[in-house]
């Protein structure tokens, strides 16, 4: 992930970014980074690149370290100010993820957004 910071719009390859797809990296960092993050990220990519987005959403207080609880607030606030967010689907997940579950989570949704 660190890595991902050392990028820039000139090292990254040839051509614009067409699409990006996080699936596990906001939802990694500590809250003190994500904003650093989404900067990085919308430096790196045009305009017109559209980003899809999974976080997970759950209280934060019944589980520490990552994945950390990402909930459509926090990413409408992050990135908002330079794209429009739209929420595809919200999905209660807590069954399907065991590991999460055995971490003593009572509730958690995961959610998919398209950020254009």
């Amino acid at each position: 992930m660190w890595r991902f910071f050392a990028n820039s719009s000139t090292n990254i390859g040839e051509g614009p970014i067409g699409a990006v797809y996080d699936r596990d990296a906001l939802v990694a960092l500590p809250e003190v980074i994500r904003a650093h993050y989404v900067a990085h990220l919308l430096a790196l990519v045009g305009p017109e690149t559209q980003i899809s987005l999974a976080t997970f959403d759950y209280d934060q207080t019944e589980m520490k370290g990552s994945p950390f609880s990402v909930p459509e607030q926090l990413v409408r606030e992050l990135f908002t100010p330079h794209r429009t967010v739209t929420l595809i689907e919200r999905e209660e997940v807590l069954e399907h993820e065991p590991d999460l579950k055995a971490r003593v989570l009572k509730q958690l949704a995961e959610s998919a957004f398209l950020i254009r």
